[in-house]
């Protein structure tokens, strides 16, 4: 699922969608930081509305030997 794309410009779910989909067990993994998502590179966009906040917050962080963030949101409270 693109988050925000490279620039983000790309459609990206609302917080509450997200939150929606880890419920439903449709999403469990997210990639954050480093090399695009949420705005490209890292970054904050319009679109992300606080969805990168809570990822950090609720879900748990994965070591995978990667520059981004990989977080495990099976189970997170919404």
């Amino acid at each position: 699922m693109a988050m925000g794309g490279f620039t983000g410009s790309d459609p990206a779910p609302t917080l509450d969608q997200l939150k929606s989909y880890v419920a439903s067990g449709k999403l469990r993994f997210v990639l954050t930081g480093s090399g695009g998502g949420f705005g490209g590179g890292g970054g904050q966009s319009g679109s992300d509305t606080g969805v990168t906040a809570w990822v950090t917050g609720a879900c748990k962080a994965v070591s995978y030997g990667g520059s981004a963030g990989l977080y495990d949101c099976a189970g997170a409270a919404g």
